[in-house]
């Protein structure tokens, strides 16, 4: 079983915490995603992640770091801290892996198999190292394994840059928890036709996630939105459980843990990957139904 240091819930679908070849010179700010939102008089701002990056991120845009400084709470979905490394291999194994008597040739087509032979090749990865993976928790770990091919480290994620600098000076807390997100990979739908889909389409990772990337760094929430999601499930409906699952059936607890900030009048700085921001069932559109103004920073 592969060992990783931060396993993310992100399946394929969830690319767009990820991160870009495209670089900006050393002095010029990224925009980023990110707004300030606005209830009862009391503010806070939101931020869209992305769990995996290069030193081009950085400096972020000012008007973001100065939101930051001026919340003296840090929200966001998994803080590592709060759980040992031992605890992490231990949920992976618990909900990650299958028995020892059964492996992906009990669940998957020859067709999805070799697509999936393909992807482990590339990587010079051998079946029987992951062969009692779940699809969903493999998935995951061919999604690092190609983040590190492309240069990328979950070391400087925009998540892991926040919680570094918050630790021991503001107070962080989890709208979720490592286990919760190893349980919802556990969890995933074992449908062959939709993970065939969902392997082929990893071929193309470079290409996907440099689009997504320039739409984060540039604050174009639209299009992001666009490349990850809305024209996925145009092209493929039956993905739509997964994206409930790994998306839209998160958001209430999100926006819950945006409301408790107001009403503990809390200035919150509220980091969740940036696929959770955009679109009719995102973050953003959510909080402007529950009566708050948001702005884009």
């Amino acid at each position: 079983m592969l060992t990783l240091k931060r396993p993310l819930l992100v399946f394929t679908l969830l690319c767009l915490a990820l991160f870009s070849s495209l670089g900006c010179s050393e002095d010029q700010a990224v925009r980023a995603l990110a707004y300030q939102y606005e209830k009862d008089g009391q503010v806070g701002y939101l931020m869209g992640s992305v769990h995996f990056g290069d030193k081009s991120f950085y400096p972020l845009n000012p008007a973001v770091m100065a939101a930051f400084e001026r919340s003296p709470v840090l929200l966001v979905e998994v803080d590592d801290a709060k759980i040992t490394l031992e605890k992490r291999q231990e949920m992976m194994a618990r909900y990650g892996l299958y028995p020892e008597d059964e492996t992906l040739k009990n669940h998957l087509s020859e067709r999805t198999l070799a697509v999936l032979q393909q992807l482990l090749d590339e990587f010079v990865l051998p079946f029987e190292s992951v062969q009692h993976h779940k699809p969903g928790f493999l998935a995951t770990v061919l999604m690092v394994l190609q983040a590190q091919k492309l240069g990328y480290s979950g070391d400087l994620g925009i998540d892991a840059y926040f919680m570094e600098r918050a630790r021991g000076h503001k107070t962080i807390r989890e709208i979720e928890d490592f286990e919760f997100q190893m349980r919802l990979l556990g969890s995933m739908p074992e449908d062959d036709e939709v993970l065939y889909q969902n392997f082929s389409t990893m071929k193309h990772y470079r290409e996907l996630w440099e689009g997504m990337i320039d739409a984060w760094k540039r604050g174009d929430g639209a299009q992001l939105y666009e490349l990850s999601v809305a024209r996925e499930l145009r092209e493929h409906p039956e993905l739509l459980p997964y994206y409930r699952m790994l998306f839209f059936d998160r958001h209430p607890r999100m926006l819950q843990s945006v409301e408790d900030c107001v009403v503990r009048k809390e200035t919150c700085f509220v980091v969740v990957g940036a696929g959770h921001l955009e679109g009719e069932q995102g973050l953003v559109a959510g909080l402007k139904r529950m009566g708050y103004t948001v702005s884009q920073l």
